[in-house]
């Protein structure tokens, strides 16, 4: 059959198993992802009172005394035929009797629904009306029959996420570059009214005005580095760390953000691996997470973050599917809120999707943490169960190195120089807030749209050119390789790189190796200035 739904695939087996097999009743049960359940997915043949029960029921998988017939074919993953309930009745459980009575169970096959020898869940097949006695040649068929239902439900599960992947790429890439349009846009913005706030006081009503477009811009580029960051197009200052230092760091933060309904619990394994990672952004998952779980607990709870270390082999990679194996540290948090219904729990990492009410929610917290962890070449793993919490477990690649001493951000002011700077970028707007910027503070500033032009202007200008100011990303030749170029020309020039996002993966590794200075925009004019005069100061 074509069809890739399991929703299809049980209603064509149950009509092969009904219409051509002749069996009375059918049916398929699947366990949980966490193998704790046997769940009612399709049935054919029952009563409707006996479909309402077998719709409710579950069937408990993580008790090893359990003498159940189901539980019993998906643990041994064997099948088994019974001709007489009756003869086995004393070995059942009182639970799986009563079961076995109100359904009107005389004979059964039931078998493992089985992909690579992992159970899946069981298929069985019993006769009440036709009375045709069931024997081991029915067995057999089945049991063929389950194993290609195992294969088939792979099959959907890879599809199924092939297609997220695919689709949460194609998400990906459209908002990376609506968030690379809106930063140059915002540099303009904000450069400005950030001028103009600098030249008023606080008590003139223009100041006033520009302060509400400075605010309202700062809030459109919060948005805007969350776009990036679920496109995994931002840039990160990645450094060697570890879990605890970052959970350590923030707690003071998150006790006050989730009040005092809400219990607050930190597990921290004595020895974690380090990580290679960018903590500003890894501080930034641990916040979104911890709003998350605060939203799902409006009437408090408990809410647990735990660190350790984990190894995944190759066996436990294959079957999760989602992660590849080897050494792993991993943050894990926890609440005890809603839980999220299974239906969107595919969804939930997808940008702009919420269930909170207009006004509430961007829609972007967990669309941010996916693209952190992603771009941290790590994993991300949801459990939920609906009225009982949710589970969310982030795998980082534990690294050699040792952590590094992290330095101070230090508080810049606007200084002036009198050094000239060519200033290089394909967007007018761009360079001209720079030179605005600049040049009333001393600098001599020289501007171009593009390398070829930088260059042509470089080996035209007769005095010395302190700094180039290009963007990453450009129309041909891009910023590391123009900066290679006029060191050629010009081998003491200091070097500043500017991009909204770093797409191209050759530029990113220029920059790593050579270690420029790199600017994230939108470029704020003070900010601009005191690196510019930390660079000229310091080298």
């Amino acid at each position: 059959a074509k069809q890739n739904e399991p929703d299809a695939l049980f209603s064509e087996i149950i009509d092969i198993l009904h219409k051509r097999l002749d069996y009375d009743r059918i049916l398929i049960m699947l366990a949980n992802p966490e193998k704790t359940r046997l769940i009612y997915q399709a049935g054919f043949g029952y009563m409707e009172n006996q479909e309402g029960i077998l719709q409710k029921l579950s069937f408990h998988l993580d008790n090893p005394e359990s003498k159940g017939i189901f539980y019993i074919s998906f643990r041994d993953k064997k099948p088994i035929l019974l001709n007489d309930i009756q003869e086995i009745k004393e070995d059942l459980s009182k639970r799986s009797l009563e079961f076995a009575l109100k359904m009107g169970v005389k004979s059964l096959i039931c078998c493992p629904i089985l992909y690579e020898d992992e159970p899946l869940g069981i298929l069985a097949v019993d006769n009440i009306v036709s009375r045709r006695p069931l024997i081991q040649r029915d067995m057999n068929l089945l049991m063929g029959i389950a194993l290609q239902i195992g294969s088939r439900l792979n099959n959907i599960k890879l599809e199924t996420h092939l297609r997220q992947i695919q689709k949460m790429e194609a998400v990906g890439n459209l908002a990376g570059g609506v968030a690379h349009d809106f930063n140059n846009i915002l540099t303009t913005i904000l450069g400005y009214s950030q001028m103009m706030c600098m030249q008023l006081t606080s008590d003139d009503p223009i100041f006033k005005m520009a302060d509400s477009i400075h605010q309202a811009g700062l809030k459109a580029s919060s948005l805007t580095q969350q776009l990036l960051t679920f496109s995994r197009k931002q840039v990160l200052e990645m450094k060697v760390t570890n879990l605890n230092m970052i959970v350590e760091d923030m707690s003071r933060m998150l006790t006050r953000l989730i009040g005092e309904d809400i219990q607050i619990k930190t597990y921290l394994s004595s020895r974690v691996g380090n990580i290679m990672a960018d903590a500003s952004q890894l501080g930034q998952i641990l916040m979104n997470l911890v709003v998350n779980a605060r939203d799902a607990m409006p009437n408090g709870g408990r809410l647990t973050i735990e660190t350790g270390d984990i190894f995944i082999d190759r066996k436990y990679a294959l079957k999760r599917k989602f992660i590849k194996p080897g050494h792993y540290s991993m943050l894990t948090v926890t609440d005890t809120g809603e839980g999220i219904i299974p239906k969107l729990r595919e969804k939930i990492f997808e940008p702009f999707f919420t269930t909170k009410e207009v006004g509430k929610g961007t829609g972007l917290g967990l669309a941010t943490v996916y693209g952190i962890v992603k771009q941290h070449n790590g994993y991300i793993h949801v459990y939920s169960e609906l009225n009982h919490g949710s589970c969310f477990k982030i795998y980082f690649p534990i690294v050699e190195q040792e952590v590094e001493p992290g330095a101070l951000q230090e508080h810049v002011e606007p200084s002036e120089g009198r050094e000239t700077i060519l200033v290089v970028d394909d967007d007018d707007s761009i360079r001209t807030i720079i030179s605005d910027t600049l040049q009333p503070l001393g600098y001599t500033t020289l501007e171009a749209s593009s390398a070829a032009e930088a260059i042509q202007l470089s080996e035209s200008f007769p005095d010395k050119i302190d700094m180039i100011l290009s963007d990453v990303i450009m129309p041909g030749m891009n910023g590391p390789q123009l900066v290679d170029v006029i060191k050629q020309q010009r081998p003491d020039i200091r070097i500043i790189l500017m991009s909204g996002y770093t797409d191209n993966a050759i530029a990113h590794n220029q920059m790593a190796e050579k270690n420029y200075t790199l600017l994230n925009k939108p470029i704020l004019p003070i900010a601009l200035a005191g690196r510019i005069r930390k660079i000229f100061d310091t080298t």
